[in-house]
């Protein structure tokens, strides 16, 4: 998401105040609590999706089929590895 970890709360409440998401606690760990869509949030993403998705293809059109490969794997161990330094 490209945020720092202090703003998190901020969005979240502002994404809440909108009525585009809720927050659920979670049974099993009180500590952690999930960020669902409501049915606003839905329509909202279903309206903003498609096009973001076809912006990412126009721009992926720019490789072929095995750079868009290589693209992958580069990607998932850029995320695994931002993932340990959170």
């Amino acid at each position: 998401m490209l945020l720092a970890s202090s703003s998190i709360t901020y969005v979240i409440d502002k994404l809440e105040q909108k009525k585009w998401l809720i927050r659920k606690t979670n049974a099993e760990d009180r500590r952690v609590t999930f960020a669902s869509l409501t049915s606003e949030g839905k329509m909202l993403m279903d309206g903003i999706f498609p096009e973001h998705s076809q912006a990412i293809c126009r721009i992926m059109g720019g490789l072929t089929p095995k750079e868009k490969e290589e693209m992958i794997v580069q990607l998932k161990k850029l995320g695994y590895h931002a993932e340990k330094m959170v």
